[in-house]
């Protein structure tokens, strides 16, 4: 299992999680923290990470930048994080975000 980060714009996170899940075999979703706010005596939810989506899916990069290439929306959706060409995260990387 592959893990990406795609980076988007603040507020489009959920709509982007939504439509990415509608494919097969791919788990798209944003952290999401809950506090406590004063003013409205409620619990609500806030991203964790504004901005970023994790994606988890059994493609490779190459298979998972032309999936990424041929999707239509392009409406929130920046870029796909990448350091040397690569995307997915190491295993140490993917070990932290479980344990939030």
């Amino acid at each position: 299992m592959n893990w990406y980060v795609l980076f988007v714009q603040t507020l489009y996170e959920d709509k982007l999680c939504a439509f990415l899940n509608r494919s097969e075999g791919i788990h798209a979703f944003s952290a999401k923290l809950e506090y406590y706010r004063r003013d409205r005596k409620t619990n609500e939810l806030k991203s964790l990470f504004p901005g970023y989506v994790f994606v988890k899916t059994e493609f490779d990069q190459l298979e998972f930048n032309e999936w990424l290439r041929k999707q239509e929306v392009k409406k929130g959706f920046i870029k796909q994080l990448q350091y040397d060409h690569v995307s997915a995260l190491q295993k140490e990387e993917i070990q932290i975000l479980t344990v939030l």
